[in-house]
Order: structure tokens, then sequence, then C-alpha cells
């Protein structure tokens, strides 16, 4: 199972949705997170130019690179949909994956509104989305009434939180300096219990790495 976390993003032309996604990357660039970034167009485009080496070499069946300067184009064939075992493989080293245009499976799922002042303006019904994008006072709450979670187009940082509260958060358990082996079920208590109760004291910033040490008794 993928430990990547997903953000889908839909909207109409121009509602910022891209504005926003580039502001993430930069978020999330400051905090170390490495983050993977894919835009998903209905319109055909190809760098398989007739009779170039690497498109040959695709022809005849071969996953291609074109290294060129400080880039490097990667040509892969694409799947029938979009799923998360796709996006490991373009990504890696990706912990967090910010896809635009595209819907995946178990993403976080958000809805740029730019100007509109309505649902009826909204490319997506507010009942399938997770998060919507706006600046509009009615509009931000409506969608709260409909149990969406409503942010402004300058809301980074809490975009951010929530990203990160899906993230995966590894638990690990030493006794006596050795490793205390946990299975699944026991990791997930031991990280929610502990995540409960440190969360709620003061001096706590969420999403920091948390130790606990409890010393042998004297």
């Amino acid at each position: 199972m993928s430990s990547k976390t997903v953000a889908s993003f839909f909207g109409w032309s121009n509602t910022g949705k891209t504005t926003f996604i580039e502001g993430a990357i930069c978020a999330l660039s400051a905090r170390g997170l490495p983050c993977g970034a894919l835009k998903v167009t209905k319109h055909p485009g190809s760098f398989l130019i007739p009779g170039k080496d690497s498109t040959r070499f695709f022809e005849a069946g071969a996953e291609t690179a074109l290294v060129g300067g400080p880039e490097t184009v990667l040509t892969l064939r694409s799947p029938g949909t979009l799923d998360r075992a796709f996006l490991d493989r373009l990504f890696p080293d990706a912990r967090v994956i910010l896809v635009e245009g595209g819907e995946v499976d178990g993403a976080l799922r958000v809805l740029a509104a730019g100007a509109a002042a309505s649902e009826a303006d909204l490319k997506v019904p507010l009942e399938r989305v997770d998060v919507l994008i706006t600046g509009d006072p009615g509009l931000a709450a409506r969608a709260v009434g409909a149990g969406v979670r409503s942010l402004a187009p300058d809301d980074i940082d809490e975009f951010i939180k929530l990203l990160e509260d899906r993230m995966e958060r590894d638990v690990t358990v030493t006794c006596g300096g050795k490793n205390v082996p946990m299975n699944p079920f026991v990791k997930g208590l031991v990280r929610d219990v502990s995540l409960a109760v440190i969360n709620s004291l003061k001096k706590v910033e969420e999403g920091e790495e948390i130790v606990i040490k409890i010393a042998a008794p004297k």
C-alpha cells in the first residue's frame, strides 16, 4: 500500500488551481517534504518527435528518458486509470503528490471555486469534494454547512496541515535500547493514543516528531 499523501484538484480554467498548487509546493519544500506534481489534460500532447532516437526506443517497446541540461523527460505509457501504483512509479521519493485535473482513489479532493458565488457555478458538486477554495463568504458558509472544509485562496499553511493530518506517522518503541516489534494494530493504537494526549498539551507543535522516554525505575 502506498504511503504517499495525494491531493486531487478540480475547477474550471482560471480558478486559481495552479497558483494554489504552486504555493503548496513551495510550502512543502520549505518543510523538507518531497513533493511530486502531475497535470492531467484532455488535450493530448507528446514529446515523441517522429524519427528521434528516444521516439524509436519508445516505439520499440521501452520506457524512455531524455536528459538535456537541468531536466529529464521520462516517457511512459499512460495507464488506463490514474492510480496510486502509477503515481508511485512517477514519484518514488515523494511524500506528497498534487494532481491537477485528475481523480485518484482515496485522494484529498480539492475544488477551486475562483469567482463562483453559488454552488451552481462550481465544476464539481460540493458533495464530491473534501475542500473548497473560495474567497466568497456565502459560498464558504454553504460549503461548511455541507461538511466541506473551506479555505481562502491564500490559506496555504492550513492546507499543508490538512495534508499532514493524512500522512502516515511511523511508530517505534524501544526497551533497553532494543526495538520492540509491533503489529499494525498495536502501532496504530500507540500512535493514535499518544497523539491524542500529546497534542492536547501546551507548547506542542502538531506535525513535529514526538519522542517519549520512560526511564528505568531507580
